[in-house]
């Protein structure tokens, strides 16, 4: 007679892997689209560098986080331009200027920021 116990763990173990992959394709997309959006904010505003930070920056990735990117030297009045290139993806992105940024801010850029984009 099959242990119904060990059924259950399999089917949950099962169940576990499949939502691990999900988690890394989702964080592979949102990857690709913040490189994607540093590189069209570069482009468009002439910013000096773009800059992953925060969940994905950190391999920290979930369901609910959004794309963290700091701009740093961003010129007067681009940054309507960089909100709108940062725009088109299926993930919600929060653009900074690190230069307006509050000091937590600044700290996690320079404690886990990842260059996406450099003039």
């Amino acid at each position: 007679m099959a242990d119904p116990f060990a059924e259950y763990v399999r089917a949950h173990a099962d169940r576990c892997r499949r939502e691990r992959q999900a988690a890394a394709r989702r964080a592979a997309e949102a990857r690709a689209a913040a490189e994607a959006a540093a590189r069209r904010i570069g482009a468009r505003t002439g910013a000096r560098r773009v800059i992953l930070f925060g969940s994905l920056a950190r391999n920290e990735f979930h369901e609910r986080s959004d794309i963290d990117l700091a701009v740093e030297e961003l010129p007067d009045g681009a940054w309507i331009d960089a909100l709108a290139a940062a725009d088109g993806t299926p993930f919600e992105m929060q653009v900074v200027p690190l230069e307006w940024a509050p000091a937590y801010i600044r700290e996690a850029v320079a404690r886990e920021g990842v260059v996406l984009w450099s003039r």
